[in-house]
């Protein structure tokens, strides 16, 4: 694979895309596929653990990771987009979370 020349903005754009929503969702799609079948077999087998599904979650979001950084090599825009989801969102997400949890903690005084 060799690395892509763009030259259209529309090119970026969509590279960016399918960095940012197609290959996250592609992921979502098989965790959930693996989990159902792994909650299905636990059905037949009642009382045992099945660590499989975790490890194959472990497994594939790091191959994600990976497949994020060989593509930042080859198309840009795809691989950006893809670390943006893994790594900048969540960032985001926690730092909202904390702020609101030093807010409760602020007017905790008042709460009775």
């Amino acid at each position: 694979m060799e690395r892509k020349i763009y030259t259209k903005p529309s090119e970026k754009v969509i590279d960016f895309l399918i960095g940012f929503l197609l290959l996250p969702l592609l992921v979502v799609l098989i965790n959930a596929f693996s989990y159902r079948l792994w909650g299905f077999m636990k059905i037949i087998r009642i009382g045992y653990f099945h660590p499989i599904p975790l490890f194959g979650s472990t497994i594939l979001g790091l191959a994600e990771l990976a497949l994020a950084i060989y593509l930042c090599i080859k198309r840009k825009y795809i691989g950006i987009g893809l670390l943006f989801t893994l790594v900048v969102i969540p960032l985001v997400l926690l730092g909202t979370c904390l702020l609101i949890l030093a807010g409760m903690n602020l007017f905790k005084p008042f709460w009775r």
